[in-house]
């Protein structure tokens, strides 16, 4: 066949070869930047979870420390005059 391919001087085998291989690199290349794009949003994704997830304790903590503060007011207020109303 390369006899054959010699003689007649058809490089068409040969340009349609390399077209399929150009063709399949272009896939695999296409194949690897979804890949990528798709593991970049899930690490933008996980991290904004994260965030969030933060922020809420953050706001948990403040709460619970804001009400230990109000309860110690009352407490101390009680023990001081019990007679007083709390309000």
């Amino acid at each position: 066949m390369l006899q054959h391919l010699k003689e007649k001087k058809d490089v068409g085998f040969f340009t349609s070869v390399a077209g399929l291989m150009q063709q399949c690199w272009y896939e695999r290349l296409t194949k690897i930047v979804v890949a990528v794009v798709v593991v970049v949003v899930v690490v933008v994704i996980i991290i904004i979870i994260i965030m969030v997830m933060v922020t809420i304790m953050i706001m948990i903590t403040i709460t619970i420390t804001i009400m230990v503060i109000i309860m110690r007011a009352f407490i101390l207020r009680i023990i001081n005059n019990p007679m007083l109303p709390l309000l």
